[in-house]
């Protein structure tokens, strides 16, 4: 039997097997819907407008150090239109960014795998990071310890505590990663963790200069004012970050306004703002989200043990908490802790625990005994949301 004659013989069984299956109700996809099935992405108008420095994204924070904010869709399809032709051997990071945006982790490793510089090793770990592997701890350190002189991989560690809640540790290892990358905008988002508001000032007007993450650079501007006085300045940064339509700014909508924007569920810090502005109990807020507000229920209802288990949590993210005292009578304590305040007061301690109820409890008396009038807390919880922004929206919905 000839090739053609074999070929002719397998059209002819393939036409009978489907006969059959539609005389027994089953449906046969023609080629045009395979096809269609088969392209998920497909070309749009906005994409020519777009105007990306394409080979010099590498690596998956690039993709925020470039201020790109249009839809993982419309990105990855951009990356398939820049790749077409191009050698994977040369563009590896970018073949593995696509697939990345996609959330296909499977084809994305495989490109990562491929290179061999730095780049790679920590968008691989950036994956292993979201895919919640057991190992992306251990993966981290020992990039540590063959790129100990780069910046990478200490991001990379950070970008892992920010994904066990752990605020502190973030803090930190981004600390030691700007040795190395020396960004002004990530300086300016451990000024804002610490609400050294000096320093932030400082560094805000170089962040420009460099001409990196400007959106993010906003973002960080918008907030400082929250913490300060300026209204007309606060204004008119709102003003622009409206238009944007990312997650990030309807959060800041909602804090603006005080009325509650449609944010995804991946947002935890819109979920906080709505639970605080509306003190709404049922919030999906994630736990370490309100730990604050939940200590401060427990210390004004006198459930000692309660507090004391919810203040030690709070100092396993945040590390060493400082309370800051102010004069001042209230039927509830503690609540100036959730708002946006600098309190410039020179009664400030760091409870030594491990009752830090009790010990809060003495304090206050103390103070109210010396100084004949009744004082409020403010536990001086550090402003982590800065740390998320500096890794922005797509991170946060791949790892909430």
């Amino acid at each position: 039997m000839s090739e053609n004659d074999k070929l002719e013989a397998i059209y002819k069984l393939k036409k009978e097997m489907e006969k059959d299956l539609k005389k027994k109700g089953g449906k046969i996809k023609s080629e045009e819907e395979t096809e269609k099935k088969r392209t998920i992405y497909k070309p749009d108008k906005v994409l020519s407008g777009i105007n990306i420095p394409f080979e010099k994204i590498k690596t998956w924070f690039d993709i925020n150090l470039y201020d790109i904010e249009i839809s993982d869709e419309k990105l990855s399809f951009y990356f398939e239109s820049k790749l077409t032709n191009k050698s994977p051997g040369y563009f590896y990071n970018q073949f593995g960014l696509m697939h990345l945006l996609r959330n296909d982790y499977e084809k994305a490793e495989k490109f990562f795998l491929l290179g061999k510089d730095i780049e790679s090793k920590f968008n691989y770990g950036v994956l292993k990071v979201f895919r919640k592997d057991e190992d992306a701890l251990v993966y981290a350190k020992e990039i540590v310890n063959k790129y100990p002189q780069t910046g990478y991989p200490y991001l990379l560690l950070s970008l892992y505590f920010i994904s066990v809640n752990n605020f502190d540790g973030a803090y930190k290892f981004l600390t030691t990663a700007n040795k190395f990358l020396n960004y002004s905008f990530i300086s300016l988002a451990l000024s804002i963790y610490k609400k050294d508001f000096i320093a932030s000032k400082a560094y805000l007007s170089k962040c420009f200069l460099e001409n990196k993450a400007k959106k993010t650079i906003t973002l960080l501007d918008y907030y400082m004012t929250l913490f300060g006085t300026d209204i007309d300045k606060r204004l008119s940064i709102f003003s622009s970050i409206r238009r944007e339509n990312t997650p990030c700014a309807k959060c800041i909508e909602t804090i603006q306004s005080k009325k509650g924007h449609e944010t995804p569920e991946y947002c935890a810090f819109s979920q906080r703002i709505n639970s605080i502005l509306f003190l709404n109990e049922s919030s999906k807020s994630y736990i370490f989200e309100k730990l604050d507000l939940n200590f401060i229920n427990f210390f004004n209802a006198n459930l000692k043990e309660e507090a004391n288990k919810v203040y030690q949590s709070m100092i396993k993210i945040y590390g060493e908490l400082d309370i800051l005292f102010i004069p001042g009578s209230t039927n509830k304590m503690g609540l100036k802790t959730l708002e946006f305040i600098t309190e410039t007061t020179k009664y400030k301690m760091t409870l030594k625990g491990p009752d830090y109820y009790t010990e809060l409890k003495t304090i206050l008396k103390s103070l109210k005994n010396n100084y004949h009038k009744d004082f409020d807390f403010i536990i001086n919880v550090p402003f982590y949301e800065s740390l998320r922004l500096l890794f922005g929206w797509r991170t946060c919905k791949r790892l909430y």
